[in-house]
């Protein structure tokens, strides 16, 4: 009985014990979400169609690196565990229904644990694309400007961890 009250109450100690690290994934995420706009980095030409956005991306990739670091400083390892477990059973062994139910009680966020566990999902699924993108060596604009459309989605939509929910 314990064991189970613990594992439901493991957000708020660990918010508690981690009031550093949350403070820091905010910052880390409003950074992520303003860097795609152009206006905020020191670029020499307004002209961003012939521009190479690889050296930018290389700089987003190592922040969202570092978001997942915190995501897994924050998320106990029992969680984690569990998430990846899921992960591979849903790709494995679960029909489309069941998958479909499991991912629609994530996507619910209705609490700050699953919102934590949404964000971690998200980030790690961004990291798998910015890798693939960084390997051609040459980001366009488009590549840039949509690869942040998903970064922002990802964050702004996320219930309890949105920096700029008021």
């Amino acid at each position: 009985m314990h064991e189970e009250s613990e594992k439901k109450g493991w957000f708020k100690r660990v918010k508690q014990e981690e009031a550093k690290a949350f403070e820091e994934l905010d910052v880390l995420l409003r950074a992520l979400d303003r860097v795609f706009n152009p206006e905020n980095l020191p670029l020499s030409t307004t002209d961003y169609t012939i521009k190479d956005f690889y050296p930018e991306m290389v700089i987003i990739r190592d922040g969202l690196l570092r978001v997942l670091n915190i995501l897994e400083q924050l998320i106990p390892d029992s969680q984690k565990n569990m998430y990846w477990f899921q992960k591979y059973a849903e790709q494995t062994y679960l029909s489309d229904k069941k998958r479909d139910y499991l991912r629609t009680k994530l996507y619910k966020q209705d609490s700050p644990e699953k919102s934590l566990l949404l964000l971690y999902d998200s980030f790690i699924n961004l990291k798998g694309i910015i890798n693939d993108l960084l390997k051609t060596k040459k980001i366009s604009y488009s590549g840039f400007k949509n690869f942040g459309d998903v970064v922002s989605k990802s964050i702004r939509e996320n219930r309890y961890f949105n920096p700029f929910e008021i």
